[in-house]
This record gives structure tokens, sequence and C-alpha cells, in this order.
């Protein structure tokens, strides 16, 4: 029960990732069905149609389904099964190769830690960015597109030139300067909060605190200034990932906005916002699917290149980044600290790749009825 209640967050997140691919599939085969029906063959179907006969981009679907799952389930299993954690040390141990009799399958490092678990983990993280940021800068970019492509005249001309100004400025520089903003930012927030809840504290219960108390409240701390660090590093990627979406975005738009039905909505006295989210966000939800997953990757190695910098997620936790990070700098003495971390890696980025392409041949309206 303790082992369950340790990984809860993982195992909800597992149930929610199984959850998304189990409603893909449904929603696929509803689609077969209704066309085998006879009910007529959408632009949907008939890109799930397309994609089904992409064995490349099947592959790579399951092959992110896979690796994600086993980064979420995986820890939780290591737990249960050999009592292998994250956290745990084992000194006298120290960093010995890959092996099966002690079950440390991808070796462990200099601090006696299991290399496998904190793979694991550290695909949590990285792909968790991808996921998440790519989400991001897809509303973002999806919104300022549309609404610039659509307004035209002055406002389209600012939009642009704000996107411009953002494509002048380095990408690694605002991510580190957003970063930096946001952390000073949390970090007085935090200051504050803490400082309001040592005054609701009786002075009774300080003098009742004990030292193992004082030492969770520690673990708390560090795992809330974690996990901000995190929302961070997710909202900052994401934020400086959009404007090339939003250009694409627009210029999609700027054709849309001339067609029938959108003129024919606009003459009966539609909103714009409802034109907007009605019309035209769902005639370019193909391309942002496409662009979307074609981002992922990038996202990726971004938060790894911020991790080997040592400006990604705090230690003890790490990521895909840092641990080729500190695998790289061994790799002559300890290659599996390198090898594992970096063959994951590549292989769910060649994955998000080549889905990524799939998608973007199967929703390519004209390559409809194209085998």
């Amino acid at each position: 029960m303790t082992t369950f209640v340790r990984h809860w967050g993982e195992l909800a997140a597992a149930a929610a990732w199984v959850a998304a691919w189990i409603w893909i599939a449904l929603h696929i085969h509803a689609l077969r069905m209704r066309v085998a029906s006879g009910g007529g063959e959408s632009l949907w179907a008939d890109a799930w149609n397309r994609l089904a006969k992409n064995r490349m981009a099947i592959i790579s679907a399951w092959t992110i389904s896979v690796i994600g799952l086993a980064c979420l389930v995986g820890p939780w299993l290591l737990d249960a099964t050999y009592g292998i954690t994250y956290f745990a040390q084992n000194l006298p141990l120290g960093a010995v190769p890959p092996s099966w009799s002690n079950h440390h399958w991808f070796g462990t490092d200099p601090h006696g830690r299991d290399v496998l678990v904190r793979v694991l983990v550290g695909g949590q993280i990285s792909i968790a960015v991808g996921i998440v940021g790519g989400t991001v800068a897809a509303t973002v970019g999806t919104l300022y597109g549309t609404i610039s492509g659509y307004a035209g005249g002055k406002i389209d001309e600012v939009m642009m030139r704000i996107v411009e100004a953002l494509y002048a400025l380095p990408f690694m520089l605002i991510v580190i300067v957003l970063g930096a903003v946001l952390g000073a930012v949390f970090e007085e927030k935090q200051k504050e909060q803490d400082a309001a809840d040592a005054q609701q504290q009786a002075p009774s219960a300080k003098i009742r605190r004990t030292e193992s108390g004082a030492e969770d409240a520690k673990k708390q701390e560090q795992g809330a200034k974690g996990s901000s660090i995190f929302i961070l590093l997710f909202v900052a990627i994401g934020l400086v990932a959009w404007p090339t979406l939003a250009r694409v975005i627009r210029g999609q738009v700027l054709g849309l906005k001339r067609r029938e039905f959108v003129l024919a909505a606009h003459a009966i006295g539609t909103s714009p916002w409802r034109i907007i989210r009605w019309h035209l966000i769902p005639n370019i939800l193909g391309i942002v699917i496409v662009y979307t997953t074609l981002m992922m990757p990038s996202l990726v190695l971004s938060e790894a290149f911020l991790s080997y910098l040592g400006l990604g997620v705090p230690a003890p936790l790490a990521s895909w980044g840092s641990l080729i990070a500190d695998g790289a700098t061994v790799m002559d003495v300890h290659l599996w600290r390198l090898a594992f971390p970096a063959t994951i890696m590549c292989v769910t980025l060649f994955a998000f790749n080549f889905l990524g392409d799939g998608l973007r041949d199967a929703l390519d309206p004209k390559l409809r009825g194209v085998d």
C-alpha cells in the first residue's frame, strides 16, 4: 500500500495515458465502421485510413505509447518488485555495469543509484516537456495566428512585427531569461506564503516539532520547488516556440476567410469570435496537429540542451539531457551511463518525427483519395 501511495501520481498519469490511446483507437474504429456502413468517408476517416497504411507511422505511434507507459509504470514496478527507488543510494556498491543477477539491468552510477529507474523518471520529465510545451505553443500560436489573419489591416501588421521581433532574439536566450524572471516571481510568492504559514503556526506546535517532522517538511519543500521548476520550464519553452506556428496559421486563415462559408457566416451577422471558433479553427486543426507533433522533438532537445548546460531540472532529479551530460563525462569508463539514456532519447525523437511525417501525409487534402 505504501508503494502504491508513493507512486500514485505516476499511476494516475499512466491510466490517463492508456485512456487517451484507447480513446484514439475507439475513435478510429468508429470512423472505419461509419465508412463500412455506407455513411460516407469524411476527411478525418480518409486521413486515418491513409495513416493506418503508413507502417513507419504506426510503429512510431506504438513506440511512443510503449516508452511513455514504461516511463510512467516502470518506477512503480521496480519499487514493488525489487525495492529499487529513484532516490535510493548504495554508496558501497558504487558504479557497476549492467547485470541481470543484481537486478540493475542498466547498471548504476557512482552513488549506487539504478540507471534504469533514473532513465524512466527522466523520460517522464523529457516527454512531459515535449507534450506540455507543444500544447502551450500550439494553443498560443493557433489563437495568435488566427486572430492576426482574420483581423487583417493594422492589427495584423502590428502582430506580425511582434513575431518578427521574437524571431530576432535567440531561442535559448529567451528561455533562460523567461525562466529566470518567472522563477524570481515564484520564489517571492513562495517566501510570502512561507512567512504567512509560519505566523499561523501556534508556538506550542513549533516546540513539539520533531526532527523527523522537520526533515519531512524539508523534503516536501524541495518537492514543491522541483515541481514549480518543471512548470516554469514547460511554460518557458512553450511560450517561445509558438511564432513559427502562428505564421503558418495566419497564412491559412488569410485564404480561408475569403471562402464562401466564412463570408456567409459574416453576412448573417455571426460574431468574429464565433467565426474563428466554429469555422476557422476546425479547418486548420489538421495543420496544428501535424506541426505540434513535429515540434515535440525539438522541444525535448531544447530541454536536453538546457539540462546539459545545468539550467534544466535541479538535482537530484534528472532528465534525459542531464543523464546524457553526466554520462558523457565518464563515457570512457562507464559507457552504459551514456549509452542507455542516449539510445532511448534518440528512439523517442525518431518516433515523434516519423509519426509527424505520417500525420502530415495523412492530413494533406491534396492526397485525399490517393493511395
